[in-house]
């Protein structure tokens, strides 16, 4: 995930279906984490930022979830693309 004001990333999977399995398992990890991450999906692409408030640097718990979110998209087997 890249930097600015919030941690973004945007992957492409094999399908809509796989797209849409990592939605659900990064919405589940983060409805846990009472996070609300922005999302955008596109047939078999889906970006995310990780909006900070003021623009601060991520703390600890920003960047276990970025973490945890490339895991789950690297399972999937998908391609990281280029943010919006």
């Amino acid at each position: 995930m890249g930097a600015g004001c919030g941690l973004r990333a945007a992957y492409r999977f094999d399908s809509a279906s796989t797209a849409l399995q990592f939605i659900v398992q990064v919405g589940l990890r983060c409805e846990q984490d009472n996070w609300h991450p922005h999302l955008d999906w596109r047939v078999n692409t889906v970006a995310l930022r990780l909006a900070l408030h003021q623009c601060e640097q991520p703390g600890a718990q920003d960047l276990k979830l970025a973490r945890h979110i490339s895991i789950e998209a690297s399972k999937l087997e998908s391609q990281v693309t280029t943010g919006r």
